[in-house]
């Protein structure tokens, strides 16, 4: 990896973990550059300002949410799938916090560019999630949208609950949970 690249790979890095921390608007290119020991000349010369970084953040961000649910598709068993949707969702917002948080959060009415490009990454989460849906229950009468939201939504609020009491995210028994309590006829997982 060059140098420039190198440099590049570091300043989101570190953006990402400040932005993850904090907030969008309470982070600055001062931060940044602070942070990783850089004149702000340096970040500007990667990036042309706080949004351009913050929106590559994010979409890095969303093609690990995708990464994340790929080996959902490969398994055959509805039931498993399912459990393996949900494990999966839990254990990737545990770790990129950044993307269930940005999407709860708003931004001053500066900065419409992030807002429209957090209601498009949103839009594209929900349909990655209707796709697997479809996957799942194979009705064509099924309203996937409403689905797909009222899973984000009950996975969403679950995490925000988890984060404002400082509750741990046991995926795999968090996960087990949802599965018997929306299906309870399904004994095992």
């Amino acid at each position: 990896m060059d140098i420039i690249q190198n440099t590049k790979t570091r300043i989101i890095e570190s953006a990402k973990k400040l932005f993850s921390d904090n907030n969008y608007l309470s982070v600055s290119m001062s931060d940044i550059a602070k942070r990783l020991k850089l004149t702000k000349a340096s970040l500007y010369y990667h990036f042309t300002g706080k949004t351009e970084l913050y929106k590559e953040i994010l979409d890095g961000v969303f093609k690990e949410f995708k990464k994340t649910l790929s080996p959902v598709f490969k398994e055959k068993d509805p039931r498993k799938k399912f459990y393996l949707f949900f494990k999966r969702y839990f254990e990737f917002a545990k770790k990129e916090k950044i993307l269930i948080k940005t999407i709860y959060s708003k931004t001053d009415n500066d900065q419409g560019k992030i807002n429209t490009h957090i209601i498009d990454l949103k839009q594209k989460m929900n349909l990655e999630v209707e796709k697997l849906l479809k996957d799942i229950i194979k009705e064509k009468k099924s309203d996937y949208s409403l689905l797909s939201s009222l899973f984000i939504g009950m996975m969403d609020g679950i995490l925000n609950d988890h984060s404002i009491f400082n509750r741990d995210i046991n995926s795999k028994k968090l996960s087990k949970k949802i599965l018997n309590f929306i299906f309870p006829r399904i004994d095992s997982f």
